[in-house]
């Protein structure tokens, strides 16, 4: 059971770690840089993935798929996001049974990690989500919740400076950048998706995007924007007699969205954890039968099938962005 005395979440986080809402140029990266391992080839473009069953992050180059390298060893990695210059990963992970999720940035070269939040400076039980990396780099915005609420947190790269946007909306989910101050959230409002473009140094609304008639947005699922901001992309509950998720994307200038996936002869089949890797071209996971995959398919197509792009591979994104 949560302890009531946890609440309200912003006044429980460590004092070490809190910080002015504004980015200092001090917040760079402290990992080890270049690659210290000579069996692994230098990562310039390719994919990054969770092996399903022993839930370490492989890196592919996209000029060598069939050989996959790891970059983690550690098990338990849940949820993983990639900087846009395909230099950085972040990633959830519980390192341990009776231990909480916590947050790490690795390497894409080497696999060096830093743990950036752990459990310990977030309300007992929390459960972290859909983290993103800032156009910099230079910061990390997740979701987390802990039973009682959903809240958007903001930390540096260098661990410091961990903070809660501070919002109205009642179930803010999957953060993305729009700039080194603007996120985008998710909220749901009367059953329908809203988009609430915020200022997070004052958490102030600048903008919002609504339509009527969207598939209610599961809140375990990530949204993610196209490179160019003019597209959405998110996992849902399609309306199939198994209720599994498909994959959708929201094209703004026309205001309209179309369901991207249909899984060829099984219904039962779950699309989620969409990923851009290109202006065109969405990635995601499909679960079939307990069997993990990556797929793509280009955005303007509609109840496509998708093209098979790895086997056993869960959370899958492409860089650079």
């Amino acid at each position: 059971m949560l302890r009531t005395s946890l609440l309200p979440p912003p006044l429980r986080l460590r004092p070490a770690l809190l910080c002015l809402p504004l980015l200092t140029a001090a917040c760079d990266m402290l990992l080890p840089d270049g690659n210290t391992n000579p069996s692994q080839p230098v990562f310039e473009k390719g994919y990054v993935y969770i092996h399903p069953k022993e839930r370490h992050i492989y890196r592919v180059d996209a000029a060598d798929t069939p050989t996959p390298f790891a970059l983690t060893e550690a098990e338990g990695v849940k949820e993983l996001n990639l900087s846009r210059n395909a230099e950085w990963v972040v990633y959830v992970a519980r390192p341990g049974a009776a231990a909480g999720e916590q947050l790490y940035v690795a390497s894409t070269q080497n696999g060096a990690q830093r743990l950036l939040v752990p459990s310990s400076a977030l309300p007992e039980g929390s459960s972290l989500g859909t983290p993103t990396f800032s156009p910099s780099g230079r910061q990390v915005a997740f979701s987390y919740s802990n039973g009682l609420g959903f809240f958007i947190g903001l930390v540096n790269t260098d661990g410091s400076g961990l903070r809660r946007v501070q919002l109205a909306a009642a179930t803010p989910l999957a953060p993305n950048f729009k700039d080194e101050q603007t996120l985008w959230v998710v909220s749901l409002e009367g059953g329908h998706m809203v988009l609430l473009e915020i200022n997070t140094a004052m958490g102030v609304e600048l903008n919002r995007r609504t339509q009527v008639g969207l598939p209610t947005l599961s809140p375990s699922s990530r949204l993610t924007f196209s490179p160019d901001g003019e597209c959405v992309a998110w996992s849902a509950a399609a309306n199939n007699a198994h209720k599994s998720p498909r994959i959708f994307v929201w094209e703004f200038s026309s205001n309209t969205y179309r369901q991207l996936t249909e899984p060829t002869g099984n219904a039962a089949a779950k699309d989620f954890l969409p990923f851009w890797k290109d202006r065109t071209t969405v990635l995601w996971t499909r679960e079939e039968a307990g069997v993990f995959r990556a797929y793509s398919a280009r955005f303007n197509e509609s109840n496509t099938v998708g093209t098979l792009v790895l086997e056993n591979a869960l959370n899958t994104v492409y860089g650079p962005f």
